[in-house]
């Protein structure tokens, strides 16, 4: 099932990357199937984070809190995933190995090149054997 969610297309960016459900990528790799899953498994994973911390609030906000507050707690909610990802490294490091297996569905024959990718571009403190595993195994 496809989310919603904006494609940009800009050279501002290296290669791609993913806000919540805004992801910006290069001119160059629109096309690249493998990148636009690893980009849509970050939005994914943005909306099932913001969605699920957003239940409990609106279970108790609208018993006892005034509207503005559901607002709050909404934008509260959908930072959560960028804010882990980004300062907790074990946040990130599931959050990219998930995000790397599904470009790996798209294309297998490129492990060593993801898991070089993985270990050395997003301070996760692994090496390539250690992601190159993480990439392989089935479920955590």
């Amino acid at each position: 099932m496809q989310l919603p969610k904006i494609l940009h297309v800009t050279s501002k960016v290296k290669h791609a990357d993913a806000r919540g459900p805004y992801i910006r990528i290069n001119p160059k790799y629109v096309k690249d199937a493998g990148i636009l899953l690893r980009k849509n498994e970050h939005v994914r994973q943005w909306y099932i984070t913001t969605f699920v911390l957003f239940i409990p609030y609106l279970l108790c906000a609208f018993a006892f809190v005034s509207w503005p507050w559901h607002v709050a707690a909404f934008i509260h909610c959908s930072l959560v995933y960028n804010l882990a990802t980004k300062y907790i490294r074990r946040a990130r490091l599931k959050s990219e190995v998930l995000a790397f297996r599904a470009q790996l569905k798209h294309d297998s024959k490129h492990v060593f090149h993801l898991a070089t990718v993985l270990a050395s571009s997003y301070n996760l403190g692994i090496t390539t054997a250690t992601a190159i595993q993480l990439l392989k195994k089935e479920k955590e």
